[in-house]
């Protein structure tokens, strides 16, 4: 082990420790690992205190990106169901740190974010400080800007499908650049939300893309109810009839959406959301 290597864990098991020093009554036994890169961990620390012992693996690395997490959680699955698996990096991005937490890794970075977490120890430890600016790679883009969104929206509408660039890029929906499809590519790939396979674009978690995607967006669409005397197509057109008047911009949201894409529910309640309506008065 070179003499960088072995710095970094040192100051992983420097930083798990440290979680545990606020907590009263506990000493430490580590033991560092000169090969155990194929068991899953670097090092181990023993945590004991007159009710409790947690036995910790870490594998400590100099940098973890959301495509390597995934290495991560598959070393650390190798180690014992009692141990407590921990990933260490001097800085753990919020994408990261989502990854090993949805495969039970915990994650302690060099500043003190930490989350530890063992149902069987009925342990929580859940620290975070202040979110590190968001750093894109250079010539990306940011997925969730409402141009780049296009893209993001057509590809969860078709979540197994693989895409070429040009074929995202043309789409009816979507009708930007290849450039900034490209773009987007890198950073959907960089953040481990796709994947990139013979040329073709493929989706890896949409659930979480969806999911960050709408936390993206900086507080809801205020909420207007109405009553109207008929069906929900025709509130539907009847809305859709007022905002192309006022030249507004509008979509069908809810069930009203869903169901032109899967007619396969029933629905009473019609949903439009209208951009730039200014409601004044509310009525049957």
């Amino acid at each position: 082990m070179v003499n960088s290597e072995r710095q970094l864990v040192r100051d992983s098991l420097r930083a798990v420790q440290s979680v545990f020093d606020d907590l009263e009554g506990f000493t430490f036994r580590t033991e560092p690992q000169e090969s155990a890169a194929d068991k899953g961990y670097d090092a181990i620390l023993q945590a004991s205190s007159a009710e409790v012992e947690f036995v910790i693996g870490i594998n400590a690395k100099a940098r973890i990106t959301p495509q390597t997490a995934w290495s991560v959680v598959e070393q650390m699955q190798r180690l014992p169901a009692e141990m407590l698996r921990v990933a260490y990096a001097p800085v753990i991005s919020a994408r990261v740190a989502e990854i090993l937490d949805k495969y039970g890794v915990g994650y302690v970075d060099e500043a003190g974010n930490c989350r530890l977490r063992s149902a069987r120890h009925r342990l929580l430890i859940d620290r975070r400080g202040r979110n590190a600016p968001r750093r894109l790679p250079q010539g990306s883009a940011d997925p969730f800007s409402p141009k780049s969104s296009r893209i993001v929206r057509a590809m969860l509408g078709e979540p197994a499908k693989g895409w070429k660039v040009r074929e995202l890029a043309e789409h009816p929906d979507v009708k930007v650049s290849p450039g900034l499809v490209v773009k987007v590519k890198k950073t959907l790939v960089k953040e481990s939300y796709a994947v990139a396979q013979e040329n073709l674009l493929y989706l890896r978690d949409p659930v979480g893309l969806l999911e960050n995607w709408a936390r993206s967006y900086f507080g809801p669409a205020e909420q207007v109810p109405m009553y109207f005397l008929g069906e929900t197509a025709m509130a539907e057109d009847a809305v859709a009839r007022w905002c192309r008047a006022h030249d507004l911009n509008y979509a069908l949201g809810g069930h009203s959406a869903a169901w032109r894409l899967a007619p396969e529910v029933r629905y009473s309640v019609a949903a439009v959301v209208c951009r730039g309506a200014r409601v004044q008065s509310r009525g049957a």
